[in-house]
């Protein structure tokens, strides 16, 4: 099955799932819309939450930049304000893609979202971490959902994740086996990491997370980074295995290092969220290789599902919802061969800020 998604169709078409997911998961409640004012105090209140709102776009939006920036610089080896092939050995193809003008480098321009991409991951944090979800999930049935982080808390959580375990901290762990996150497709996915950092920080993990780039970069080439990180972590801190912890995506790419880069030598825990193992159609909305890749039936899902799921002595987790507006169907989420654990109530998103879903990956890396 091909669908001509390109251009402008592909962009307005994104922006309508994208506007209906969003209008799905965090509307405003019903009470929130019903509850009376006068008139003049209800226009004092909607220029405030104008401003307001407006505000917190702009923090947002400064965020991200930044973010993409920083990207670019820990990318950028040599600090000579280019990135060059030799600084990502792993992503040949990604790398020539992007190279526009064929001069052998990848410059800012080239390497990183446009405007009009900033704008789009502007607009989706500030109606997914912004509105909190409150009308779909009782507060009862799951508290952690109406504790999403802001930019502050973002920008801390950035200079965490990214800092290598020490071997002094991991020996001082109740947990001895490290763990490394790993997002999912584009950005801003490894921000959807926030809340299973530090829960499993809380209760005794050592704990670190990998940035996918190039953003839509197949699953082979990622998976060729992630075995680089797996294997200086276990020089690093002298051990023999690492858990995996992933999002969406990265589970197709940590699956393909384990089946195809040796990964069952490495790894003693994979724990999927959110991932599409047999593909999503929403995919076929989404740019890159690996947007191809997450289409059902795809070429890559045939070969690597083909040859079965589960590798010894690996252990598995999936993790997945009923609601999952980006996984379509979203039992495509679940794994054959994998300890299923079901959240429900939750979306692509607010899956992974669920205290079932933190429970479920403790449990999962306590066996």
């Amino acid at each position: 099955m091909k669908v001509p998604f390109k251009g402008q169709i592909q962009s307005a078409a994104l922006f309508a799932l994208t506007s209906l997911l969003l209008a799905c998961q965090v509307g405003p409640s019903l009470n929130s819309l019903n509850r009376p004012s006068s008139s003049g105090l209800q226009a004092s209140t909607v220029q405030a939450n104008a401003q307001s709102s407006s505000q917190r776009a702009t923090s947002w939006k400064n965020f991200i930049q930044k973010d993409f920036d920083r990207t670019f610089d820990e990318h950028d080896l040599n600090h000579n304000g280019r990135i060059e092939a030799s600084e990502i050995p792993y992503a040949p193809k990604s790398f020539t893609a992007l190279d526009k003008d064929r001069n052998g480098f990848l410059s800012r321009q080239e390497a990183l979202p446009d405007s009009r991409h900033v704008q789009y991951v502007t607009d989706y944090m500030v109606n997914h971490f912004e509105s909190k979800p409150q009308a779909q999930i009782p507060r009862s049935e799951d508290p952690l959902l109406q504790q999403l982080p802001g930019p502050a808390e973002l920008e801390h959580f950035r200079e965490e994740v990214t800092r290598p375990i020490l071997k002094q901290e991991l020996r001082q762990q109740p947990h001895q086996v490290p763990v490394l996150l790993v997002p999912g497709y584009a950005e801003p996915s490894w921000y959807f990491m926030y809340g299973i950092y530090e829960q499993l920080k809380a209760a005794g993990w050592a704990v670190e997370g990998i940035n996918l780039f190039p953003n839509f970069a197949s699953a082979e080439e990622q998976a060729a980074k992630i075995r680089e990180r797996v294997n200086e972590m276990k020089r690093r801190l002298g051990v023999d295995r690492v858990d995996l912890v992933v999002h969406s995506f990265g589970g197709l790419v940590s699956r393909y290092y384990i089946q195809e880069l040796g990964g069952t030598d490495h790894v003693r825990n994979l724990v999927t969220i959110a991932t599409p193992h047999h593909g999503t159609y929403v995919a076929y909305l989404g740019p890159g290789d690996s947007a191809l890749q997450m289409r059902p039936k795809s070429d890559f899902l045939q070969r690597l599902n083909g040859k079965g799921f589960a590798y010894s002595p690996v252990k598995y987790t999936s993790i997945w919802s009923n609601l999952d507006e980006i996984v379509i169907p979203p039992k495509n989420a679940i794994m054959p061969d994998s300890n299923v654990r079901y959240v429900p109530w939750t979306g692509h998103l607010t899956i992974m800020f669920s205290q079932r879903t933190y429970r479920f990956i403790r449990e999962a890396l306590e066996q």
